[in-house]
């Protein structure tokens, strides 16, 4: 009887190790999905406001003038090596050739730094 209860015992313990064990386990999975689900939102949260900026600088329109030189700057540069589809170079190109044109004639009403933009 007296090795029936200890070979129980021995079964018993082995078998609380074996769910510490396993729960240490799922504990440590939970905290490296917690650390992919931070990273996850962090990359959606930096995804989304690059398509705030990007819109920000263009809404589809070609309307940069006298007075968006830099926005102009900004959009050439951010997509230097990856330009959108929707952006059309000619008509980028046409932007720039316009600026300068103004530059060029100097008009009064050219803001104030315009040659230094």
């Amino acid at each position: 009887e007296k090795t029936r209860l200890m070979d129980r015992l021995q079964t018993s313990e082995s078998a609380r190790i074996s769910v510490e064990t396993q729960l240490a386990d799922a504990k440590a999975k939970n905290q490296e999905l917690k650390k992919y689900e931070v990273q996850y939102l962090l990359l959606k949260s930096l995804n989304d406001l690059k398509e705030v900026e990007s819109k920000r600088l263009f809404n589809g329109q070609y309307d940069f003038g006298r007075h968006d030189v830099v926005r102009l700057a900004q959009l050439i540069s951010k997509h230097l090596e990856d330009k959108p589809s929707e952006i059309d170079r000619n008509k980028i190109y046409d932007c720039i050739r316009g600026c300068y044109n103004d530059l060029d004639r100097g008009y009064s009403d050219n803001p104030a730094h315009y040659y230094m933009d």
